[in-house]
């Protein structure tokens, strides 16, 4: 839900005029349909398998109540998740953050290579350890 509800607001922000797309699809809208399509077939393939592989999922032995063990793939795919978030939070926080300043009269501020080089790296890092 958060994902297409960040995709809605990413399509506003482009349509609206307040951003302009630096995306080649943003010119075809057959590429965009292609490119949705694609992605739908994905998440949604990914999402199925998950939820017809969930009763089969490894639990702790001892206490089937505590979840999954610190080295499965499940809790590796969480921090994987967690991580990806992370870092999308990241990219939503540098491209609004200068509308709101904007906004709000606290000024024009740009945020750009600097910022999302530095975190991004800094984000991923754990990711490249995982």
């Amino acid at each position: 839900i958060a994902a297409f509800a960040l995709s809605l607001l990413g399509t506003f922000l482009v349509r609206s005029g307040v951003l302009t797309s630096v995306h080649s699809f943003a010119a075809d809208p057959s590429r965009g349909l292609f490119i949705l399509v694609f992605l739908s077939v994905l998440v949604g393939g990914s999402l199925l398998l998950y939820a017809l592989r969930a009763r089969q999922l490894s639990v702790d032995a001892d206490d089937p109540r505590r979840g999954f063990t610190a080295a499965s793939r499940e809790t590796l795919l969480l921090a994987n998740n967690l991580l990806l978030a992370t870092a999308c939070a990241m990219v939503l926080l540098g491209t609004l953050y200068p509308l709101l300043a904007d906004a709000l009269s606290l000024g024009k501020i740009s945020v750009g290579p600097p910022y999302f080089g530095s975190l991004f790296l800094l984000l991923m890092a754990p990711m490249i350890l995982l």
